[in-house]
């Protein structure tokens, strides 16, 4: 399982894309439970992602973090594909996503985001 805001954040895209098509594997099974896992792995996943979304809204109110998160850390831009104005709502969306991550208990408390 992940184990970082990035981590979470690309395993969650990868289980909703793949959850959305009719003919995928099941994401369901486990061999070891995780206890980070709630229920199964589509609704963990939607809850990382509702996390995400209100972390853009409290930096930015219409969701430009997001989108830049998912380019980044989903997509794989590299970071010199920003302007300097969108590296720092990207960073300021990612400390925040970290904070709701830990909250719930994704992540320890004690985590550092290195840069």
């Amino acid at each position: 399982m992940p184990s970082s805001p990035r981590g979470w954040l690309a395993w969650s895209a990868r289980v909703r894309e793949s959850a959305a098509s009719l003919h995928s594997p099941s994401f369901d099974y486990r061999e070891i439970p995780d206890y980070r896992m709630r229920g199964s792995a589509r609704e963990t996943a939607i809850d990382i992602l509702l996390i995400a979304e209100r972390a853009s809204h409290r930096v930015c109110r219409n969701g430009v973090g997001l989108k830049l998160m998912v380019r980044r850390f989903v997509n794989g831009e590299p970071r010199e594909a920003f302007s300097t104005k969108q590296r720092s709502l990207l960073r300021r969306t990612v400390k925040e996503f970290r904070r709701g991550l830990q909250d719930v208990g994704f992540i320890p408390p004690d985590f550092y985001y290195p840069r």
